[in-house]
């Protein structure tokens, strides 16, 4: 009786630590063409819900249970990577990251003309004599 109730209990124990394992995702970020490793990227894991940021060598790490993950990776100058997996055993996933073109900067003087006659079809507008 004893022998069964111990054993019962090892099984019970077993069964626990094994389905609430955690398991690594590890690596490091790096510039697609190049190779130079990103730091300070903001990294998203779902469905868990958690964030970190890689370090000044591009590494970052997450732990986690089993079960179909998604890692996103965003950093400023960059463009956002999504990788979708199925998370089994520890894992290492390289996430490379491209840079996005530079954005075109266009200087309008106030004293030389007038906002109005000012045409810009780009996202920035720098005021260049414009002091508040």
């Amino acid at each position: 009786m004893k022998r069964t109730f111990l054993l019962t209990a090892i099984f019970i124990c077993n069964f626990s630590v094994l389905s609430g394992q955690t398991i690594k995702i590890t690596r490091h970020i790096l510039e697609e063409k190049g190779g130079k490793q990103v730091s300070g990227a903001a990294l998203y894991l779902k469905p868990d819900g958690k964030q970190t940021f890689s370090d000044n060598f591009g590494n970052y790490s997450f732990t986690s249970a089993r079960g179909n993950k998604q890692i996103t990776a965003r950093l400023l100058g960059f463009k956002s990577v999504t990788i979708k997996f199925n998370l089994t055993s520890d894992t290492v996933i390289n996430i490379p990251m491209t840079i996005s073109p530079a954005r075109k900067w266009h200087f309008c003087s106030m004293s030389q003309q007038r906002i109005e006659n000012c045409i810009f079809s780009l996202d920035l507008i720098l005021l260049s004599s414009w002091i508040f």
